[in-house]
């Protein structure tokens, strides 16, 4: 299963009382974000290999809840999500997987979707609704915050997720997770840019017709 992981830059729930004040002066402060893009570096480990996977790619955000994954330069895989469907694209070879948003929760795709949402949450309960907060650390002008997923079938293949974010901007810096299976993916974020002007189309399909089109079922 493909998965990248977002950042979780809303979070106040479930905290010692000094993690909650931190966290609360932090959001009562906090710059509102219509649009934010960064690159990043991808890097994933698994106990059977020696050196670690390592790739680059960007993102791009616009509130309030579309965005854009690529991964690879070229881009080797390409997610976005906009008004009612997950599209995962693989440029190589012609293939676009299309995933309906509007299935019941339970679905495959809708459990990995709440780690795409989770970085820019429309507001704090469908956050917390999703996540424990396992703990919130402040440092170097970041902070860091530890969290486990609230769905039992997430917890299957999740262990940990773990989240760094500037204080003063609240542009997330890093993400990781730590899978079941001991594995890992960790993202670090570079050259953030807050409010800028994103290219028109940017969270719209290919126009590409060569492109083939998969809808996997919605009775699974």
């Amino acid at each position: 299963m493909l998965i990248f992981v977002f950042a979780l830059p809303l979070l106040a729930f479930n905290a010692r009382c000094d993690d909650h004040g931190l966290l609360s002066a932090l959001f009562e402060s906090r710059p509102d974000i219509e649009t934010w893009s960064a690159g990043f570096t991808q890097t994933r480990r698994f106990k059977v290999l020696n050196d670690p996977l390592v790739s680059t790619g960007r993102v791009w955000f616009a509130a309030p809840d579309k965005f854009r994954w690529e991964l690879g330069s070229p881009p080797q895989t390409i997610v976005i999500k906009q008004a009612g469907e997950l599209l995962i694209l693989y440029p190589a070879l012609k293939r676009l997987e299309r995933y309906p948003l509007s299935v019941e929760k339970n679905k495959p795709w809708r459990k990995a979707l709440v780690l795409f949402e989770a970085g820019f949450p429309s507001d704090e309960t469908g956050l917390t609704n999703n996540f424990r907060l396992l703990s919130a650390k402040s440092a170097s002008n970041e902070i860091h915050l530890e969290l486990e997923p609230r769905d039992t079938a997430a917890r299957e293949f999740i262990n940990r997720i773990y989240v760094a974010f500037q204080t003063n901007t609240m542009s997330l810096t890093s993400t990781a997770v730590e899978f079941a299976d001991e594995s890992s993916l960790s993202n670090e974020f570079f050259e953030p840019v807050i409010n800028g002007t994103l290219e028109e189309g940017l969270f719209e399909p290919p126009e590409d017709s060569g492109y083939t089109i998969v809808e996997p079922p919605t009775n699974r």
